[in-house]
């Protein structure tokens, strides 16, 4: 999969068939592995996340996902999420903010 291949199927009907097939084929492996397309980062890479959505006994099949993928000039593979802080979190829609408030 590269960053052309990305860009050819983000317009395409079979969109969600194929993200679905991706869901699928890592529920093979371990039933509580999850994923996520992120961002192009500096370099031109399109983040693959793969995530044991928290679970610890899953950290291991994504260790080993990860380390065992391919490497693609144009994307880069993680492991696990980013942790986000969540101090305060925004989300702005027209004129209506929804702000966090952590006590």
């Amino acid at each position: 999969m590269n960053l052309s291949f990305y860009t050819l199927l983000w317009g395409c009907s079979c969109y969600n068939t194929f993200l679905a097939e991706i869901s699928r084929r890592l529920h093979e492996l371990d039933e509580n592995l999850t994923y996520e397309i992120g961002t192009v980062n500096a370099d031109g890479q399109r983040e693959f996340i793969i995530s044991a959505d928290g679970i610890a006994d899953s950290f291991e099949t994504v260790e080993m996902l990860c380390g065992k993928a391919p490497v693609y000039s144009n994307w880069i593979i993680i492991p696990f999420r980013t942790r986000m802080n969540s101090d305060r979190i925004q989300i702005d829609m027209g004129d209506v903010s929804l702000v966090s408030i952590m006590r």
